[in-house]
Protein backbone atom coordinates (compact mmCIF):
# COMPACT_ATOMS: atom_id res chain seq x y z
CA UNK A 1 0.00 0.00 0.00
CA UNK A 2 1.06 3.29 -0.82
CA UNK A 3 1.77 6.24 1.40
CA UNK A 4 0.55 8.93 -0.02
CA UNK A 5 -2.53 10.68 0.76
CA UNK A 6 -5.95 11.94 -1.39
CA UNK A 7 -7.00 14.37 1.06
CA UNK A 8 -6.09 18.02 0.95
CA UNK A 9 -3.91 18.02 -2.05
CA UNK A 10 -2.20 21.59 -2.72
CA UNK A 11 -1.30 21.68 -6.06
CA UNK A 12 -0.28 25.33 -6.26
CA UNK A 13 3.21 26.78 -5.48
CA UNK A 14 4.51 28.44 -3.09
CA UNK A 15 2.74 27.07 -0.57
CA UNK A 16 -0.37 28.91 -2.11
CA UNK A 17 -3.62 27.06 -1.30
CA UNK A 18 -5.85 25.94 -4.48
CA UNK A 19 -9.60 26.83 -4.31
CA UNK A 20 -12.15 24.19 -3.96
CA UNK A 21 -12.59 23.01 -7.15
CA UNK A 22 -9.25 22.80 -7.76
CA UNK A 23 -8.60 20.97 -4.14
CA UNK A 24 -11.29 18.27 -4.92
CA UNK A 25 -9.68 17.42 -8.80
CA UNK A 26 -6.09 17.14 -6.60
CA UNK A 27 -8.56 14.55 -4.58
CA UNK A 28 -9.94 12.70 -7.27
CA UNK A 29 -6.44 12.73 -8.99
CA UNK A 30 -4.18 11.52 -6.06
CA UNK A 31 -7.25 9.13 -5.56
CA UNK A 32 -7.27 7.51 -8.68
CA UNK A 33 -3.20 7.51 -9.16
CA UNK A 34 -2.99 6.01 -5.95
CA UNK A 35 -5.87 3.06 -6.98
CA UNK A 36 -4.35 2.63 -10.30
CA UNK A 37 -0.65 2.23 -8.72
CA UNK A 38 -1.97 -0.77 -6.65
CA UNK A 39 -3.73 -2.34 -8.90
CA UNK A 40 -1.31 -2.37 -11.95
CA UNK A 41 1.32 -3.53 -9.02
CA UNK A 42 -1.15 -6.60 -7.71
CA UNK A 43 -1.68 -7.73 -11.44
CA UNK A 44 2.53 -7.60 -12.17
CA UNK A 45 2.80 -10.13 -8.63
CA UNK A 46 0.38 -12.52 -10.27
CA UNK A 47 1.10 -12.82 -14.21
CA UNK A 48 3.50 -15.38 -15.56
CA UNK A 49 5.17 -13.54 -18.18
CA UNK A 50 8.46 -12.17 -17.42
CA UNK A 51 7.85 -9.05 -20.57
CA UNK A 52 4.81 -8.49 -18.88
CA UNK A 53 5.93 -7.79 -15.69
CA UNK A 54 8.48 -5.59 -17.12
CA UNK A 55 5.91 -3.62 -18.94
CA UNK A 56 3.97 -2.90 -16.10
CA UNK A 57 6.62 -2.06 -14.23
CA UNK A 58 7.81 0.62 -16.45
CA UNK A 59 4.05 1.78 -16.26
CA UNK A 60 4.23 1.88 -12.41
CA UNK A 61 7.02 3.80 -12.46
CA UNK A 62 4.95 6.31 -15.34
CA UNK A 63 2.29 6.20 -12.65
CA UNK A 64 4.34 7.10 -9.92
CA UNK A 65 6.40 9.89 -11.29
CA UNK A 66 3.19 11.33 -12.18
CA UNK A 67 2.07 11.55 -8.55
CA UNK A 68 5.35 12.49 -7.16
CA UNK A 69 7.01 14.86 -9.45
CA UNK A 70 3.79 16.59 -11.61
CA UNK A 71 1.77 19.51 -11.05
CA UNK A 72 -1.07 19.41 -13.03
CA UNK A 73 -1.86 15.73 -12.15
CA UNK A 74 -5.31 16.07 -13.06
CA UNK A 75 -4.51 16.44 -16.69
CA UNK A 76 -3.66 12.49 -16.87
CA UNK A 77 -6.69 10.98 -15.66
CA UNK A 78 -7.36 9.46 -19.26
CA UNK A 79 -3.91 7.99 -19.35
CA UNK A 80 -3.51 6.69 -16.06
CA UNK A 81 -7.27 4.97 -16.98
CA UNK A 82 -5.05 3.48 -19.68
CA UNK A 83 -2.81 2.20 -17.88
CA UNK A 84 -4.96 0.70 -15.92
CA UNK A 85 -6.47 -1.12 -18.95
CA UNK A 86 -2.84 -2.43 -19.66
CA UNK A 87 -2.74 -4.02 -16.77
CA UNK A 88 -6.41 -5.33 -16.96
CA UNK A 89 -5.78 -6.78 -20.81
CA UNK A 90 -2.27 -8.37 -19.65
CA UNK A 91 -4.06 -10.18 -17.06
CA UNK A 92 -7.05 -11.02 -18.78
CA UNK A 93 -4.19 -12.47 -21.77
CA UNK A 94 -2.74 -14.50 -19.56
CA UNK A 95 -5.47 -16.18 -17.81
CA UNK A 96 -6.95 -16.97 -21.64
CA UNK A 97 -6.63 -19.72 -23.89
CA UNK A 98 -3.06 -20.87 -23.62
CA UNK A 99 -0.19 -19.36 -25.58
CA UNK A 100 3.52 -19.43 -25.77
CA UNK A 101 6.08 -17.37 -24.46
CA UNK A 102 7.23 -16.51 -27.83
CA UNK A 103 3.80 -15.17 -28.86
CA UNK A 104 3.20 -13.20 -26.38
CA UNK A 105 6.91 -11.69 -26.54
CA UNK A 106 5.80 -11.16 -30.64
CA UNK A 107 2.42 -9.46 -28.96
CA UNK A 108 3.39 -7.37 -26.40
CA UNK A 109 6.73 -6.00 -28.41
CA UNK A 110 5.08 -2.40 -29.70
CA UNK A 111 3.27 -2.18 -26.34
CA UNK A 112 7.00 -2.91 -24.56
CA UNK A 113 8.25 -0.04 -26.45
CA UNK A 114 5.45 2.65 -25.87
CA UNK A 115 5.10 2.12 -22.82
CA UNK A 116 9.34 2.40 -22.16
CA UNK A 117 9.31 5.19 -24.67
CA UNK A 118 6.71 7.21 -21.99
CA UNK A 119 8.27 6.24 -19.41
CA UNK A 120 11.52 7.83 -20.73
CA UNK A 121 10.24 11.15 -21.79
CA UNK A 122 8.34 11.78 -17.95
CA UNK A 123 11.32 11.09 -16.49
CA UNK A 124 13.53 13.56 -18.87
CA UNK A 125 10.05 15.73 -17.73
CA UNK A 126 10.68 15.86 -14.29
CA UNK A 127 14.86 15.88 -13.80
CA UNK A 128 17.37 18.75 -14.84
CA UNK A 129 20.06 18.39 -17.24
CA UNK A 130 22.42 16.69 -13.75
CA UNK A 131 19.73 14.11 -13.24
CA UNK A 132 18.05 15.67 -10.18
CA UNK A 133 14.44 14.85 -9.93
CA UNK A 134 12.17 18.17 -9.93
CA UNK A 135 8.89 19.13 -8.17
CA UNK A 136 6.00 20.65 -9.50
CA UNK A 137 6.75 19.70 -13.22
CA UNK A 138 3.66 20.81 -15.58
CA UNK A 139 3.56 19.20 -18.97
CA UNK A 140 1.85 19.64 -21.65
CA UNK A 141 -1.70 18.73 -21.94
CA UNK A 142 -0.75 18.07 -25.88
CA UNK A 143 2.23 15.76 -24.61
CA UNK A 144 -0.44 13.68 -22.59
CA UNK A 145 -3.17 13.04 -25.06
CA UNK A 146 -0.39 11.94 -27.55
CA UNK A 147 1.05 9.37 -24.90
CA UNK A 148 -2.57 8.40 -24.81
CA UNK A 149 -2.90 7.95 -28.18
CA UNK A 150 0.31 5.98 -29.10
CA UNK A 151 -0.59 3.34 -26.20
CA UNK A 152 -4.71 3.03 -27.89
CA UNK A 153 -2.36 2.22 -31.30
CA UNK A 154 0.09 -0.78 -29.21
CA UNK A 155 -3.42 -1.84 -27.15
CA UNK A 156 -5.19 -2.68 -30.35
CA UNK A 157 -1.79 -4.17 -32.13
CA UNK A 158 -1.69 -6.32 -29.31
CA UNK A 159 -5.42 -7.61 -29.28
CA UNK A 160 -5.13 -8.65 -32.86
CA UNK A 161 -1.45 -9.85 -32.24
CA UNK A 162 -2.54 -12.35 -29.39
CA UNK A 163 -6.50 -12.98 -31.08
CA UNK A 164 -4.05 -14.91 -34.25
CA UNK A 165 -1.98 -16.24 -31.73
CA UNK A 166 -4.54 -18.17 -30.32
CA UNK A 167 -6.59 -18.55 -33.21
CA UNK A 168 -9.89 -17.95 -31.15
CA UNK A 169 -11.93 -15.00 -32.18
CA UNK A 170 -13.61 -14.72 -28.56
CA UNK A 171 -10.06 -13.72 -27.06
CA UNK A 172 -10.02 -10.45 -29.49
CA UNK A 173 -13.53 -9.94 -28.77
CA UNK A 174 -13.32 -10.10 -24.91
CA UNK A 175 -9.99 -7.80 -24.55
CA UNK A 176 -12.14 -5.42 -26.72
CA UNK A 177 -14.61 -4.98 -24.16
CA UNK A 178 -11.88 -4.59 -21.69
CA UNK A 179 -10.44 -2.19 -23.70
CA UNK A 180 -13.29 0.23 -24.31
CA UNK A 181 -15.07 -0.25 -20.49
CA UNK A 182 -12.15 1.77 -18.86
CA UNK A 183 -12.59 2.71 -15.47
CA UNK A 184 -14.93 5.48 -14.26
CA UNK A 185 -13.80 7.77 -11.31
CA UNK A 186 -14.53 7.18 -7.71
CA UNK A 187 -17.25 8.91 -5.77
CA UNK A 188 -15.68 12.12 -4.03
CA UNK A 189 -15.38 11.27 -0.07
CA UNK A 190 -18.00 13.60 1.82
CA UNK A 191 -16.16 16.57 3.86
CA UNK A 192 -15.96 16.37 7.53
CA UNK A 193 -17.97 17.78 9.61
CA UNK A 194 -17.10 21.73 10.27
CA UNK A 195 -19.08 21.90 13.40
CA UNK A 196 -18.21 18.43 15.15
CA UNK A 197 -18.61 17.78 19.31
CA UNK A 198 -19.50 15.17 21.54
CA UNK A 199 -18.42 12.46 19.12
CA UNK A 200 -15.04 12.11 19.71
CA UNK A 201 -14.98 9.06 22.08
CA UNK A 202 -17.47 7.14 19.63
CA UNK A 203 -15.05 8.01 16.14
CA UNK A 204 -12.66 6.70 18.16
CA UNK A 205 -14.21 3.77 19.17
CA UNK A 206 -15.40 2.97 15.60
CA UNK A 207 -12.14 3.90 14.00
CA UNK A 208 -10.58 1.61 16.47
CA UNK A 209 -12.71 -1.31 15.09
CA UNK A 210 -12.10 -0.57 11.43
CA UNK A 211 -8.44 -0.47 12.02
CA UNK A 212 -8.38 -3.95 13.11
CA UNK A 213 -10.71 -4.90 9.78
CA UNK A 214 -13.49 -5.45 11.80
CA UNK A 215 -17.32 -4.36 10.11
CA UNK A 216 -18.79 -1.68 12.13
CA UNK A 217 -22.77 -0.84 11.87
CA UNK A 218 -24.18 2.70 13.52
CA UNK A 219 -27.36 2.24 14.40
CA UNK A 220 -29.94 5.27 15.36
CA UNK A 221 -32.87 7.44 14.07
CA UNK A 222 -32.77 9.50 11.72
CA UNK A 223 -31.18 12.94 12.41
CA UNK A 224 -28.60 11.48 15.00
CA UNK A 225 -25.72 12.05 13.18
CA UNK A 226 -24.73 8.79 12.01
CA UNK A 227 -23.55 9.78 8.48
CA UNK A 228 -21.53 12.78 9.78
CA UNK A 229 -19.36 10.64 12.27
CA UNK A 230 -18.70 8.20 9.15
CA UNK A 231 -17.78 10.82 7.06
CA UNK A 232 -15.79 12.50 10.11
CA UNK A 233 -14.01 8.57 10.95
CA UNK A 234 -13.14 8.39 6.94
CA UNK A 235 -10.85 11.71 7.47
CA UNK A 236 -9.28 10.80 10.76
CA UNK A 237 -5.74 10.11 10.68
CA UNK A 238 -5.23 6.48 11.40
CA UNK A 239 -8.04 5.43 9.14
CA UNK A 240 -6.12 8.20 6.52
CA UNK A 241 -2.65 6.54 7.15
CA UNK A 242 -4.26 2.78 7.02
CA UNK A 243 -6.36 2.95 4.27
CA UNK A 244 -5.15 5.65 1.72
CA UNK A 245 -7.09 6.09 -1.49
CA UNK A 246 -8.68 3.32 -0.32
CA UNK A 247 -11.69 4.75 1.35
CA UNK A 248 -14.90 5.07 -0.61
CA UNK A 249 -18.13 6.24 0.73
CA UNK A 250 -21.45 4.61 -0.88
CA UNK A 251 -24.35 6.67 -0.61
CA UNK A 252 -28.33 5.84 -0.65
CA UNK A 253 -29.88 8.61 1.03
CA UNK A 254 -30.99 10.21 -2.40
CA UNK A 255 -33.36 7.23 -3.19
CA UNK A 256 -36.48 5.31 -2.53
CA UNK A 257 -36.04 1.76 -1.43
CA UNK A 258 -38.92 0.37 -3.06
CA UNK A 259 -36.46 1.46 -6.10
CA UNK A 260 -33.44 0.00 -4.67
CA UNK A 261 -33.07 -3.36 -6.45
CA UNK A 262 -29.70 -6.00 -6.66
CA UNK A 263 -28.97 -4.56 -9.74
CA UNK A 264 -29.05 -0.55 -8.47
CA UNK A 265 -27.42 -1.68 -5.55
CA UNK A 266 -24.37 -3.31 -7.04
CA UNK A 267 -24.39 0.04 -9.64
CA UNK A 268 -24.36 2.38 -6.64
CA UNK A 269 -21.49 0.36 -5.26
CA UNK A 270 -19.44 0.23 -8.86
CA UNK A 271 -20.01 3.86 -9.14
CA UNK A 272 -18.44 4.86 -5.91
CA UNK A 273 -15.51 2.41 -6.13
CA UNK A 274 -14.71 3.94 -9.68
CA UNK A 275 -15.90 0.68 -11.24
CA UNK A 276 -17.14 1.32 -15.15
CA UNK A 277 -20.16 -0.54 -16.03
CA UNK A 278 -19.16 -3.25 -18.63
CA UNK A 279 -20.70 -6.76 -19.79
CA UNK A 280 -18.63 -8.62 -16.96
CA UNK A 281 -20.86 -9.25 -14.00
CA UNK A 282 -20.69 -6.08 -11.32
CA UNK A 283 -20.45 -8.25 -8.31
CA UNK A 284 -17.34 -9.65 -9.49
CA UNK A 285 -16.14 -6.56 -10.47
CA UNK A 286 -16.55 -5.41 -7.29
CA UNK A 287 -15.23 -8.52 -5.34
CA UNK A 288 -12.07 -8.03 -7.69
CA UNK A 289 -11.34 -4.95 -6.71
CA UNK A 290 -12.28 -5.15 -3.04
CA UNK A 291 -9.60 -7.83 -3.31
CA UNK A 292 -6.67 -5.92 -4.54
CA UNK A 293 -5.58 -4.26 -1.18
CA UNK A 294 -6.92 -3.63 1.81
CA UNK A 295 -10.18 -1.26 1.48
CA UNK A 296 -12.47 0.87 3.96
CA UNK A 297 -16.37 0.73 2.57
CA UNK A 298 -19.21 2.95 3.92
CA UNK A 299 -22.78 1.76 3.40
CA UNK A 300 -24.59 5.34 4.42
CA UNK A 301 -28.13 4.99 4.67
CA UNK A 302 -28.27 1.27 5.30
CA UNK A 303 -31.97 0.66 5.82
CA UNK A 304 -32.78 1.78 2.01
CA UNK A 305 -31.41 -1.47 0.81
CA UNK A 306 -32.03 -3.43 3.70
CA UNK A 307 -35.64 -2.21 3.51
CA UNK A 308 -35.86 -2.83 -0.25
CA UNK A 309 -38.02 -6.64 -0.12
CA UNK A 310 -39.89 -5.96 -2.72
CA UNK A 311 -37.54 -5.37 -5.41
CA UNK A 312 -35.12 -8.15 -4.14
CA UNK A 313 -37.74 -10.41 -2.85
CA UNK A 314 -34.52 -13.60 -2.45
CA UNK A 315 -32.07 -10.90 -0.63
CA UNK A 316 -29.66 -10.80 -3.30
CA UNK A 317 -28.50 -7.44 -1.64
CA UNK A 318 -27.91 -9.02 1.68
CA UNK A 319 -26.18 -12.25 0.17
CA UNK A 320 -23.76 -9.10 -1.85
CA UNK A 321 -22.83 -7.52 1.30
CA UNK A 322 -22.20 -11.00 2.93
CA UNK A 323 -19.93 -11.79 0.19
CA UNK A 324 -18.15 -8.32 -0.07
CA UNK A 325 -17.72 -8.48 4.02
CA UNK A 326 -16.03 -11.75 3.81
CA UNK A 327 -13.08 -10.24 1.89
CA UNK A 328 -9.71 -10.24 3.63
CA UNK A 329 -8.16 -6.97 4.02
CA UNK A 330 -12.21 -4.95 3.60
CA UNK A 331 -14.17 -3.32 6.55
CA UNK A 332 -17.27 -2.60 5.92
CA UNK A 333 -19.12 0.73 8.12
CA UNK A 334 -22.11 0.87 7.79
CA UNK A 335 -24.98 3.62 8.79
CA UNK A 336 -28.31 2.54 9.19
CA UNK A 337 -32.01 2.57 11.79
CA UNK A 338 -32.60 -0.01 11.62
CA UNK A 339 -30.75 -3.15 13.75
CA UNK A 340 -31.46 -6.18 11.51
CA UNK A 341 -27.26 -6.39 9.82
CA UNK A 342 -27.20 -9.29 7.38
CA UNK A 343 -23.09 -9.18 8.51
CA UNK A 344 -21.28 -10.03 11.62
CA UNK A 345 -20.21 -6.33 12.87
CA UNK A 346 -19.64 -4.47 16.17
CA UNK A 347 -23.08 -2.94 16.87
CA UNK A 348 -22.81 0.66 17.89
CA UNK A 349 -25.62 2.70 19.10
CA UNK A 350 -25.56 6.28 18.50
CA UNK A 351 -26.95 7.80 21.32
CA UNK A 352 -28.84 11.31 21.80
CA UNK A 353 -26.16 14.45 22.02
CA UNK A 354 -26.00 15.51 25.51
CA UNK A 355 -27.75 18.81 25.83
CA UNK A 356 -24.46 20.82 26.43
CA UNK A 357 -23.10 19.22 23.33
CA UNK A 358 -25.99 19.70 21.11
CA UNK A 359 -25.98 23.37 21.81
CA UNK A 360 -22.21 23.96 21.45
Amino acid sequence: MTSSTSTALDVTTNGAVGTPAQDSRADIAMSVLNNTISVVKHIQNVIPFDIAKGVLSSVTDILTTVKDFVKNRDDFLDLVQQCRRIAGILEQAQSGPSVSDAAVTNAISNLRSSVESIQITVTNKTQDSGGKRLFNVVIDKENVAGWQKQLDSSLQFFIAEMALATNNALAIRNMAETLTAGEAVPDALPSAPTVFFGRSELMDQVSLALLECEHVALIGSGGMGKSSIAAAVLRSDGILKRFNDRRYFVRFDDINPAQITPATFLQRVSRALGIKSSEVEPHTLISRHLSSSETLVVLDNGESFQDSSSGDPQGRIANAVIDFSNIPGVAILLTTRTATIPFACRRINVPTLEETNACA
